[in-house]
């Protein structure tokens, strides 16, 4: 990673989660970024779907790597999607 880089220039994350308030009946995926100073923030960047299978299909094609619901994460999260990072050699 060089100096001008962020870990969002090169790690992405992306939540799938269900039950919000502001999309109901939908499944939402949203991109995350982390600061300079390591805050992970959510983005406008969102994407509606009528199922999880279909929320997963993009992210799989993507090539990330899916971890289930954690302790700690906001209830609606049902999983999170994570770029592989890959610091050069």
């Amino acid at each position: 990673m060089t100096h001008a880089e962020t870990l969002s220039d090169i790690i992405r994350l992306f939540t799938i989660c269900e039950e919000l308030p502001e999309y109901p009946d939908k499944i939402v995926v949203r991109l995350w970024v982390i600061t300079a100073d390591n805050k992970l923030l959510p983005t406008n960047n969102v994407k509606l779907y009528e199922t999880i299978a279909a929320a997963r299909k993009p992210l799989r094609k993507s090539g990330l790597k899916r971890f289930p619901h954690m302790p700690g994460d906001d209830e609606a999260v049902v999983e999170t999607w994570v770029s592989e990072y890959r610091a050069e050699a």
